[in-house]
């Protein structure tokens, strides 16, 4: 595991168990029926050209974190996460967006140089959460986000979280 370039803290209100990461300039509607299709509502990660949306085991506040690598990093090892994820999309306007649905008001902004990246996301301390269609400021699920330039964009699950929303 090499040492990520930058890295960013997440803590933000979501709601609808779900964040976006999304080029700044990306208009993609997440509420077509092609985006949160039944497929990547299962495997927690929702795939367009320009972003993806990450599906959460929480229903309120989303925390992690962000970390921008120069090359793809080993696959830590799975037994401390409960889901982990992976897709690509296509940074066209320098910056990468995270925010959480229906909030914009927190949003991190990364300057990032336009490419085709890969993000992965491990998911962990789902048992924390307590009803996964409320929300609860107990709740502490937890999501570790790592980006790298790649050119494969193809949504690949390492480890399934056999828990329903």
């Amino acid at each position: 595991m090499t040492t990520p370039q930058t890295k960013y803290k997440l803590d933000f209100y979501s709601s609808h168990n779900q964040f976006y990461i999304f080029d700044k300039n990306c208009n993609y509607d997440t509420g077509s029926a092609d985006f949160w299709t039944e497929e990547a509502f299962v495997q927690q990660m929702a795939v367009s050209p320009c972003g993806v949306g990450v599906g959460t085991y929480s229903y309120g506040y989303v925390r992690g974190e962000v970390e921008l690598f120069n090359a793809a990093q080993p696959i830590r090892d799975l037994a401390g996460f409960d889901h982990v994820v992976e897709a690509g999309f296509t940074i066209t306007s320098g910056a990468l967006e995270v925010m959480g649905c229906m909030n914009f008001d927190d949003t991190v902004s990364i300057e990032i140089p336009n490419n085709t990246y890969r993000v992965r996301v491990y998911g962990s301390n789902f048992s924390s959460v307590i009803e996964t269609d409320l929300d609860h400021n107990t709740d502490n699920d937890f999501y570790r986000v790592e980006i790298w330039p790649d050119t494969n964009t193809e949504r690949k699950v390492f480890k399934q979280h056999d828990g329903g929303y």
